[in-house]
C-alpha cells in the first residue's frame, strides 16, 4: 500500500470514528455532552465536505465522503418528517387536561416574575400521557435513527477495510 492510498484509508477511517461517537453520544444523559455530540455531528459534516474537495474525484475518501454527506442529509429529511409526523400525532392524541394544567403552572410562573420551577408540572403532563409518549416517539422517530444506524454501520465496515462503497449517491 503506498503512501497516498494509507492517507486516503486513514482519513476515511478517521471520519467514520468521529461519525460514530458523535452519533453515540446523542445519546447521553447529560445535556453538555448531547451539545457537543451535536456540535461534532456539523463537524463530521463540514469535514466531509472538505476532505472531498481536498481528495479530488475517484478517490476512497471522495467515494465514502460522498456517502456520508448524502447519509447525514437523508437523515435530517427523514428526522424532519418524523418530527412533524410526531407533533400532529400529538396534536390529536394529548390530553388536553394535562396540557391546560401546565399551561396554567408556566403562566403563574411567569406572572409571579420568579425562576418557575416546573419540573412536577412537566412530570405530571408526561405521567398523563406516557401511554402516547412511548407509542408514537418510536414509530415516528425509530425509521429515521435505524437508516442512519444502516448507513453508518455499512459505511463504516467498508471504510475501516479499505473498500468502497458502491453507489454511494443512492438512498438506501
Amino acid at each position: 500500500m503506498n503512501d497516498d492510498a494509507k492517507k486516503n484509508l486513514n482519513a476515511v477511517r478517521n471520519l467514520y470514528a468521529a461519525f460514530v461517537v458523535s452519533v453515540v453520544l446523542q445519546f447521553a444523559p447529560y445535556p453538555a455532552i448531547s451539545v457537543f455530540a451535536s456540535i461534532l455531528f456539523l463537524i463530521v459534516l463540514v469535514w466531509a465536505y472538505i476532505l472531498r474537495a481536498q481528495f479530488g474525484p475517484t478517490t476512497l475518501v471522495e467515494n465514502h465522503t460522498t456517502y456520508i454527506i448524502r447519509t447525514i442529509w437523508i437523515f435530517g429529511l427523514f428526522l424532519i418528517a418524523g418530527m412533524a409526523a410526531c407533533a400532529v400525532w400529538f396534536y390529536y392524541g394529548i390530553d388536553p387536561n394535562s396540557l391546560l394544567n401546565f399551561s396554567q403552572s408556566v403562566q403563574s410562573s411567569v406572572e409571579s416574575g420568579l425562576m418557575p420551577d416546573l419540573s412536577s408540572a412537566y412530570l405530571q403532563l408526561v405521567k398523563d400521557n406516557f401511554d402516547l409518549i412511548i407509542f408514537a416517539v418510536p414509530l415516528t422517530l425509530g425509521p429515521c435513527l435505524i437508516y442512519l444506524g444502516y448507513r453508518l454501520f455499512k459505511g463504516a465496515i467498508r471504510g475501516i477495510k479499505g473498500y468502497r462503497i458502491d453507489q454511494p449517491q443512492k438512498w438506501f
